[in-house]
């Protein structure tokens, strides 16, 4: 009923690991509590996915080879415009082209702000190459 292999016990063991520490930071770290409350939601999300996988056979997690080429294409491209988009950021912070363009000081917004829109594009791309169909 339930896939047994190194790499599932593995998945469950580390979710299982997140929730001890989540609770074990509730125990003996108050001032940090949220985080460790954050750690256990997780660690439960984690643990019903884990579960959820377990029961499904290894079989119906193979790609074929068009997936995976669609997956990389998209990647590389989603990386490629993300550095752009953060070159351009970066240019306008330092060259002060206009005040409402020229992004905050703090670079961990920015950096976030980037990430997401990294994503953003990757799940865009792959959804425009899975549609259009892959061609080089």
């Amino acid at each position: 009923m339930f896939r047994k292999d190194r790499k599932m016990v593995l998945f469950l063991g580390f979710f299982l690991f997140i929730i001890l520490i989540g609770a074990l930071i509730n125990i003996f770290i108050r001032s940090i509590r949220f985080a460790g409350i954050f750690l256990i939601i997780s660690g439960f999300i984690g643990l019903i996915t884990g579960v959820r996988l377990a029961t499904k056979p290894i079989e119906n997690f193979k790609e074929d080879e068009r997936s995976v080429h669609i997956k990389e294409k998209a990647g590389y491209h989603a990386y490629e415009l993300m550095w752009k988009i953060a070159i351009l950021v970066g240019g306008f912070y330092v060259l002060k082209l206009s005040p409402s363009l020229t992004p905050s000081e703090d670079l961990v917004t920015g950096a976030l702000l980037i990430g997401v829109v990294g994503l953003y594009y990757f799940f865009v791309l792959k959804w425009y190459y899975n549609k259009k169909g892959v061609s080089e």
